[in-house]
């Protein structure tokens, strides 16, 4: 229930080092002053593991949707 993402952001939002609007001049001291490396981050690593993220907004805010390949655990299938 954030309210939703700007549209022109949507396209930046896993950007290395991108912030949005409001936090671009955080305030001193401020606790969710981030580098903007989070979204990035997670990008990276769900993409490394063949799979990918979005985020759309919805009605009340946004929704960011993660998708990652179904892999076999290996367990009761013998030797490998």
């Amino acid at each position: 229930e954030c309210g939703g993402i700007a549209a022109e952001q949507l396209g930046r939002l896993f950007d290395v080092g991108y912030r949005g609007q409001s936090a671009r001049t955080p305030q001193v001291g401020a606790l969710s002053a981030g580098a903007g490396l989070g979204l990035a981050i997670s990008r990276g690593i769900i993409e490394a593991h063949g799979g990918g993220i979005e985020v759309a907004n919805t009605e009340r805010g946004c929704v960011f949707c993660t998708r990652l390949p179904l892999v076999s655990s290996g367990v009761g299938e013998g030797p490998v």
